[in-house]
């Protein structure tokens, strides 16, 4: 083969390797062009995600950080918007805590009978390693769980007879969660009732 012979079929050799490497680049942009843009997974952060609801519930109407406990309920929330201070709040919390307590306690040995109260649903749980390791062991007997129970529902009833009927019921009515407290921020009247009937039984309770 002469040498321009070889030369034009070198030529040639390259411009096809050249045409089928643009064509190759071509489809691949075209493909790139085509296919849908890659999502990427945002993992969100639940407490976050939590403490974000609350501040939509009370329409920005916090007092301290969000992700304080008393903002897992609703009565919680509606004591903070009743009283506007968080150590008041927290206090009258306790407070009904604890007679919910007592009453749940007589209702499970006196009564077998559990209650599980609407409010007391919390959004979410504490984990095992915020919990205590070696929980105190309660080493009354059975008879004296019992008789403590009947005493602390006394102690209880006695409370809430110092009490307007209205400020009973109403605080009863908000442990079975048959009240609505707050809406878009505002407390509804039976949670101004709410507030005001806890905030008699801790003067009762005071006194």
């Amino acid at each position: 083969m002469s040498s321009k012979a070889a030369k034009r079929k070198s030529k040639k050799t390259r411009q096809k390797a050249n045409g089928s490497r643009a064509m190759f680049a071509k489809e691949s942009r075209r493909q790139r062009e085509e296919s849908p843009p890659m999502m990427h997974t945002v993992i969100e952060d639940p407490t976050e995600t939590v403490k974000a609801a609350r501040v939509r519930r009370m329409c920005g109407k916090l007092v301290g950080d969000a992700a304080a406990p008393i903002y897992g309920e609703q009565l919680g929330e509606a004591l903070i918007l009743g009283t506007g201070d968080r150590n008041e709040a927290e206090a009258l919390h306790a407070l009904f805590a604890a007679y919910d307590g007592a009453r749940s306690a007589y209702a499970g040995r006196i009564l077998g009978m559990r209650i599980h109260p609407a409010v007391s649903a919390t959004e979410y749980r504490a984990k095992p390693e915020e919990t205590e390791i070696s929980e105190p062991v309660d080493l009354r007997t059975e008879e004296q769980k019992i008789e403590a129970a009947k005493r602390g529902s006394a102690e209880w009833d006695a409370r809430l007879a110092k009490l307007q009927r209205w400020q009973a019921l109403i605080i009863d009515s908000v442990r079975f969660g048959r009240e609505t407290l707050h809406d878009a921020g505002d407390l509804t009247v039976s949670g101004r009732s709410f507030v005001a009937a806890m905030r008699k039984l801790r003067d009762v309770v005071e006194r």
